[in-house]
């Protein structure tokens, strides 16, 4: 398996996070009881890639503001810190700090990057703070302001030249993050009638799921048989999939040789077929779509599908990540069994904050002497974060 994609996320003060860095391989599998903070360590490398690609301020608001985003605590802690770490195709450590402010509002108190040069021993690095640039003082011109809510990462392109490599790992860098792709696929927008929309990306719920099955169909059909084939393993008699214009929507099909009892396999309206398969094909469309996203974080892959169709999904997932590196959240233990225990971190909610770590000590050797699987080991008690000395 290649580096994964990011390596590293991190947090402090983020929603219910006091503080918690995420080691991320190739695939990785958050597991903990509701409520425990897994979506809000999903949401942490989502957060930055929306301030950087869209804007800060949207961000922001789109999650309640800053008052929502705060984690709350008797003490009421001002400043959130959010950061990464991305090792492909060049090492970039990238945080910023915000600080809030009464009334709602907030100010970017710190903001700092570490980007590795091609062909250059010394990485290059800037720092920001309050909205001064303090290192390197020549980067840019010296009148230059940036706003209190502006984060100075995506004003650097246009005041670099195209040719000073400088600027040229920073623009690297931004065009990674609008390769992030978050899901919570929908079986009902999967399964219904769609309008003819842009295919790419796959949306969120997958409620463009039947543009995109169209383009791969025409366009990289080695992708769309691929995505037939892998259905058809997870699902035991599904055998083809296609997608029909009908009075100028778009209408997905499934192909099964157990439908109605009929030997010539028959063809299934996306609005009959099981919420099960409807998910599956969302997966499979999302790790598949192209051009194929580097970074893809499932919530609960899981839901509405068989056990013994999870195991399969879990293996599969796998093989793909030489490609795409893949974070999931689950209950599933039929999904947690087939996984590395090394790809496993486990959740907790404990003390008013999550915390994550890979699974304790205690219960990997409860695996490797064969006493339980990790999968029977989170039903019975739960998977406990092994944390060092500064997490506990």
């Amino acid at each position: 398996m290649q580096d994964p994609f990011i390596s590293a996320v991190h947090a402090r003060n983020y929603r219910s996070i006091g503080e918690a860095r995420l080691e991320l391989g190739p695939i990785t599998a958050l597991v903990g009881r509701n409520a425990a903070g897994k979506s809000n360590l999903v949401d942490i490398p989502r957060f930055i890639s929306d301030a950087l690609t869209i804007d800060l301020d949207r961000a922001v608001s789109s999650r309640g503001g800053i008052e929502a985003i705060r984690r709350w605590s008797p003490s009421r802690p001002r400043n959130i810190e959010v950061g990464l770490t991305m090792q492909t195709p060049a090492n970039v450590e990238y945080r910023f700090t915000l600080a809030a402010k009464p009334g709602g509002t907030y100010a970017v108190s710190q903001e700092c990057g570490k980007f590795q040069l091609p062909r250059e021993r010394a990485p290059f690095e800037y720092r920001v703070k309050n909205g001064k640039l303090t290192h390197p003082r020549d980067l840019v011109r010296d009148d230059v302001e940036f706003e209190p809510t502006e984060l100075v990462l995506r004003s650097l392109p246009p005041r670099l030249t195209i040719r000073d490599p400088r600027g040229m790992a920073v623009r690297s860098f931004l065009r990674r993050m609008q390769d992030l792709r978050f899901y919570s696929i929908s079986p009902a927008a999967i399964g219904g009638i769609q309008k003819q929309v842009t295919p790419y990306p796959l949306s969120e719920n997958g409620e463009n799921s039947a543009s995109l099955l169209h383009q791969l169909k025409k366009g990289s059909p080695d992708q769309f048989h691929q995505v037939v084939e892998a259905l058809g393993l997870l699902v035991p008699g599904v055998v083809g999939v296609d997608v029909r214009l009908s009075t100028g929507y778009l209408v997905t099909r499934i192909q099964r040789r157990d439908a109605g009892g009929h030997e010539t396999p028959s063809w299934i309206g996306g609005d009959q077929e099981s919420d099960g398969t409807l998910r599956l094909l969302g997966i499979l469309l999302a790790i598949h779509q192209r051009p194929a996203p580097r970074f893809v974080a499932l919530e609960e892959p899981e839901l509405n599908v068989h056990p013994g169709a999870a195991s399969k999904l879990a293996h599969y997932l796998q093989s793909v990540t030489p490609e795409t590196q893949v974070l999931i959240t689950t209950h599933s233990p039929d999904l947690i069994d087939p996984l590395p225990p090394q790809s496993i971190r486990a959740v907790k909610f404990e003390d008013g904050t999550t915390q994550v770590g890979t699974v304790s000590n205690r219960q990997l050797r409860a695996m490797r002497e064969e006493l339980f699987t990790l999968g029977e080991l989170h039903q019975r008690e739960g998977l406990e974060p092994e944390l060092t000395n500064d997490e506990d």
